[in-house]
This record gives structure tokens, C-alpha cells and sequence, in this order.
């Protein structure tokens, strides 16, 4: 039988202010930290970040952009980034293509690797797989990780201030993932714990979404606050996969 190898994150911490904690984690995991985000998810956090770090003696190293797309040669430069500032953590912060980047320089360089989300659009902060595009922003594979985040931070708060847009993203992607697993297994015969979890997970949050899906995004657009729903679309963020 072959071995079959499952990568987790080893620590997720979520609610209303979990960035704050973010000094007393990363504390643990190194001394010299390098940012790299999105512009908008920086603008939304970097100060906090610096905040909360400075208080736990964690030195920023350097604050990156992550160059727009996650390509191979960005992931590159930013690896020589970690390496001649002496950095011995990633803090990745953005959405999908920020945090894939970022798991995927952690990775390159051997340091651990912390992801802040400030979009429900994606579950790219828990996975162990970076989504790799050409530097003209065409797909290019599927890279699967050796290590996922040693700590995912997901704010509610940052997160619900977001443009509606990313949680309409974020319903639609995790809607898909039932559709997948269903055409997927359909055609084969595999029995496997792991794929009857897939197959019963992915319905999960086909259900949650039908339920309590429509409420946020319609209150939401009416500009009440989405806060008060975090507790059903923090779902679509860890469940996924």
C-alpha cells in the first residue's frame, strides 16, 4: 500500500482582532520576519503586522510586493530576498496569489511561514499547494507543497471589511468543489476514507452555502456590517479543503 502523505497547517487562530496575536506566534517560530503581501491587503494590515511584532522583539527584515502573479521567477526573487536579509520568516498577507506565493518562498528557503488572509475569496492560506502562473499571468500547474503555514491567521474583522466581491468569490469556489468531487468520483471506484471525507466535506459546505450563504452577501450590499455572518462564511475559508 502506499503511503499517503497529508499536510495540515499546524495552528489556525480566528475570530474578531486574531491578528493580534500574531506577535506571540511568530515569537515562537523565528526573530527576523519578511513581509510579503498585496498592495491592498498591506495597506489593510501592515501597520498592525509592525505593531504586533515589534512588541514580541520580531524584527521585520523587509516588506515585499509579491509581484502581481505567483511565477516561478518571483518566487525566486523574493527567496534571494529571504536569504540576504537573513530572514527566518515568511508572513505572507493578501489574498490567493500573495499567499501562494509567500508558502512557496517559505518552502524554497526553509523558514516557517505564517499566512494573513484579507479576503474570503480563497482557502489559499491553509493548503499546501501553490497555484503557479507565467509571468504574462497564464496558468501554469498546480505545485504541491512539501510544508503548508505553520500558523493561518483569519481575522474576521479584516476580512469582513473586504469588497463584496471576494466573498461572492469565495461561495462560488467553495459551491464548485461539490460539483468537482462529485464528477470525480462518479467514474471511479474508490472507497478510501480520504475520498468519502472529500466527497462528504465538499457536501458540508454545498449545504452551509445554500443555508446561509444568500444572507450575508444580501445584507452586506445593503451596507450592514458582515461581521455579525463570520461565523458561516469562516467556514468557507477551512473547510474546503
Amino acid at each position: 500500500m502506499q503511503a499517503q502523505n497529508i499536510i495540515f497547517p499546524a495552528q489556525i487562530l480566528r475570530g474578531a482582532g486574531a491578528v493580534s496575536r500574531i506577535g506571540e506566534v511568530c515569537g515562537l517560530l523565528g526573530s527576523r520576519a519578511l513581509i510579503i503581501g498585496g498592495h491592498s491587503g498591506l495597506a489593510a494590515v501592515e501597520a498592525h503586522i509592525r505593531y504586533q511584532l515589534a512588541a514580541s522583539s520580531v524584527t521585520v527584515v523587509g516588506r515585499e510586493w509579491f509581484g502581481g502573479v505567483c511565477s516561478e521567477s518571483h518566487i525566486h526573487r523574493l527567496a534571494q530576498v529571504v536569504q540576504a536579509t537573513g530572514a527566518d520568516l515568511v508572513i505572507g498577507v493578501g489574498g490567493g496569489k500573495a499567499l501562494d506565493t509567500s508558502k512557496a518562498v517559505g518552502v524554497e528557503t526553509r523558514v516557517p511561514v505564517v499566512t494573513v488572509p484579507t479576503i474570503a475569496a480563497t482557502c489559499a492560506a491553509v493548503t499546501p499547494l501553490t497555484v503557479r502562473y507565467h509571468d504574462d499571468g497564464h496558468f501554469r500547474d498546480l505545485f504541491p507543497l512539501n510544508q503548508a503555514p505553520a500558523v493561518v491567521i483569519i481575522d474576521t474583522e479584516i476580512i469582513a471589511a473586504a469588497p463584496l466581491r471576494w466573498l461572492a468569490a469565495g461561495l462560488g469556489d467553495t459551491l464548485a468543489k461539490w460539483y468537482e468531487f462529485r464528477a470525480i468520483s462518479a467514474g471511479l471506484d474508490n472507497h478510501s476514507g480520504i475520498a468519502r471525507a472529500s466527497i462528504a466535506n465538499s457536501r458540508i459546505c454545498y449545504d452551509l452555502i445554500n443555508t446561509h450563504g444568500p444572507p450575508p452577501a444580501m445584507q452586506f450590499a445593503k451596507g450592514c456590517p458582515m461581521l455579525r455572518w463570520s461565523k458561516y462564511w469562516m467556514r468557507y475559508l477551512c473547510l474546503p479543503d
